[in-house]
Parts: structure tokens; sequence; C-alpha cells
């Protein structure tokens, strides 16, 4: 594919993705309750080009701190943020100091991530529109959003679990695609894969061909072969077992959680299938919602062993 794909082409092709998913939706990747509330989603061309402005949920965004509260739309036309107050701009901007603040204390004590580095994970880059502000880090004015802060540390959280960066990453419910960027701004060489469901895919593959142009290849059409030589895969669930290429860890970053276990189990078992050493998560163990996993010891089936587990927040 080109770098220059246009939003209309890409809703067109979104449409042809939502039908294959319909054709694949007895296969167990299927969660009624989170893929039909996306799909009762609509969007024009326009607010594609800027969607990250607009009130959508599931996304990496979160409505009560990067919307001020502001509830997404749950079917329908989306709709953009209205502007804040000054009130709520003061809000947001004090909400992302005190996340700097706990990053900053925490690279203080951790010496392999160089803060240059960092820099690159935590910059704002407005490819897709949303809210920022610009704050001084290490002598530089740098714009940052709430959600590239939240996120920053994730690709350097995978390497000191693992040791280091792998060579070929999957990331299984990768919101709108800011852990890819954040792991090919740290890593150019490594070759990822991005899969999700048929809206994320939408706005994750304008995302990514923004930044990377050629180099993304949007694997929705089942009769297409996925290219040996594809270097940022953008693939629907039910092609999971289609991956031309090793991949040696899978990230998951609060996605598990909302699904069903036999959606969970769905994804361990392709995971098995394709010989992924590790699955490298950052998710709630217990549910809050019916219907949500439980993904405590055996979630993902008897082949797969609790290595390493971290407490980041009980209450959370």
């Amino acid at each position: 594919m080109t770098d220059v794909i246009s939003n209309e082409e890409l809703l067109e092709r979104y449409a042809r993705l939502c039908a294959a998913a319909d054709r694949h939706a007895g296969e167990g990747w299927r969660s009624a309750h989170e893929d039909g509330i996306k799909r009762g989603l609509s969007i024009t061309a326009d607010q594609l080009d800027r969607f990250a402005g607009m009130a959508i949920g599931g996304i990496g965004f979160e409505p009560i701190d990067d919307y001020q509260g502001i509830k997404p739309v749950l079917s329908g036309p989306v709709q953009p943020v209205p502007a804040f107050t000054q009130d709520q701009v003061r809000a947001y901007t004090d909400t992302v100091r005190r996340h700097l603040a706990v990053q900053r204390a925490l690279l203080r004590n951790e010496p392999s991530i160089r803060p240059e580095h960092w820099l690159k994970t935590v910059r704002y880059d407005g490819v897709v529109g949303g809210g920022s502000v610009t704050v001084s880090l290490f002598g530089e004015a740098v714009p940052v959003s709430l959600h590239t802060v939240r996120v920053a540390l994730r690709v350097f959280r995978m390497r000191a679990m693992l040791g280091h960066i792998p060579r070929a990453i999957l990331e299984i419910g990768g919101g709108h695609g800011r852990f890819v960027r954040d792991v090919l701004m740290l890593a150019p060489g490594v070759r990822t894969v991005y899969c999700d469901l048929t809206f994320n895919l939408l706005l994750a593959a304008r995302y990514l061909t923004r930044l990377f142009g050629a180099d993304v290849h949007l694997a929705w059409d089942d009769d297409q072969p996925i290219p040996a030589s594809a270097k940022i895969v953008l693939l629907p669930p039910w092609r999971l077992r289609e991956i031309p290429f090793q991949v040696e860890v899978c990230c998951n970053f609060l996605s598990f959680h909302h699904m069903e276990n036999a959606n969970v189990r769905y994804y361990s078992d392709r995971l098995s299938a394709l010989d992924v050493a590790a699955i490298f998560h950052h998710n709630r163990l217990e549910p809050k919602a019916a219907r949500e996993s439980t993904l405590g010891d055996g979630a993902f089936g008897p082949e797969w062993r609790s290595v390493i587990r971290i407490a980041r927040s009980s209450s959370r």
C-alpha cells in the first residue's frame, strides 16, 4: 500500500472488513459486548482525519481525564469533544503535571531509561488531532498530552521485564496504535503486528499510515496473503494464524480484562500455535463488570504460566 491512502479509501476498506468480521463471527474472537459497541459507531472522512478530537472511548483515551468528564457516544455518529472551559484546561494541565512528576521520579531511579528516549515516547505528535499542553522537560519545551504521559513508559517496562526489545512484537487490543509507534520510536528495526477489533483497526490504520507510510500493511482482505517482508502489519483476530514471521512476544494493555474468558483463551490458543514465547500484559486480574475476564493463574490455558507479576495499584 502507499503512504497516501485516503480517509475515503480507508472507510471503504473498513466496510469490507466489517463484512468479513461477520463471516468469521463464530470463531471465538468476537465479544458481542465490545465489538457490538464499536460497530455501532459511524465516522466521517473528516472526523477520521482528526479522530483524537472526537469523544470515542476504548482507543486509549479516558473519559474522566482526557475528555474532562464528557462521555463518549456508544452508537451513531461520533461527536467532537467540546472546547474546554478555562477550569477544564487548568484541571487537565494539573493532571498532566501530576503524572509527569510521578514519571520523572521513576526515571531518576531507573538509569537504563535515557531521558532523550523517554522524550520520544512522551511527546505529543498531533497526527490525528486531540489536545496537548507544552511543558519544560530536561530543558526542552515539549508538547505532551495526558494519554502520551500515561503510556510513555510501557515500552521501557516491556524491555525491563524481558531484558531486551524483541525483534518482532504482536500487540493485541492496541487502541489507536500508540504503543506500536513508541516501540518503533525506540527501536526502528523491530517488526510489529497490531491486532484489534474492526473499528480500532480503522483508527490505527489512519494513525500509523500517517507516521510510517508504505511500511504499514493492512491485512484486511482474506484472499490477499500477508507479505513475508511486511514490517508493520494491521490484521483482524481471525487472521492471526497467518502472520508470516516469528513473533517473540505478545503485548496487551488494559484490553484482556475487558474480554470474556473465552475470548482470552481464543487469543492464547493462537499465540501457542504461533509459538510466541511470552505474553507481557498490564491488566486487572479480577473483573469489575459482568462478562469480563478473570486473569489469574490459568486464564491463558495450561501451557502458559505466570513468571513475573508486579502490582502497580491495588485500587485499580
